[in-house]
């Protein structure tokens, strides 16, 4: 079982110093990293530690706890690039990692996650909100729209 970021910076450039450049939707932020230093991120506020609170980013904005999967807003090209029903609320699943209790639930990229416990998802706010408070070892519900199928599904996921 995993949890946080993996060390994959490392085992690319042992000793390396890296300078990180953090992007997130229409705002970024830059930061270094030693050997031996960790990029810390608060789950609950959605920011990394290093260069502090990023609004409205896609990630690591969007963190909840380890379910392995990242999520953005819906945007009108995507609506009509999958033909998504009108009034269709919730937000795109953007990543998931692989073996992930995400991955593993089958849950995919340009899924659309409309709850989580049966309370409504609408915004990256909401989907931190509803994850934020999840224990390891705690089953979520989560009910999507797959627009490849047109069809809506319940997933369970259990938070690592």
């Amino acid at each position: 079982m995993r949890s946080g970021p993996q060390p994959f910076a490392a085992m690319l450039f042992p000793g390396a110093a890296l300078s990180l450049l953090l992007l997130m939707g229409a705002g970024h932020a830059q930061s270094s990293v030693s050997e031996g230093e960790k990029l810390a991120f608060d789950r609950g506020k959605g920011n990394c530690l290093t260069c502090h609170d990023i609004k409205g980013g896609d990630s690591p904005g969007n963190l909840g706890p380890p379910l392995g999967l990242s999520v953005r807003e819906i945007d009108p090209e995507f609506a009509q690039r999958f033909n998504l029903p009108k009034g269709l609320e919730g937000v795109i699943v953007s990543r998931v990692d692989p073996l992930s209790p995400a991955f593993d639930a089958d849950i995919e990229r340009g899924h659309v996650l409309l709850e989580i416990n049966r309370q409504p998802v609408r915004s990256i706010e909401d989907y931190r909100r509803l994850t934020a408070h999840a224990r390891s070892g705690e089953v979520l519900a989560l009910y999507l729209y797959k627009p490849e199928i047109t069809r809506r599904e319940l997933h369970t996921v259990k938070v690592e």
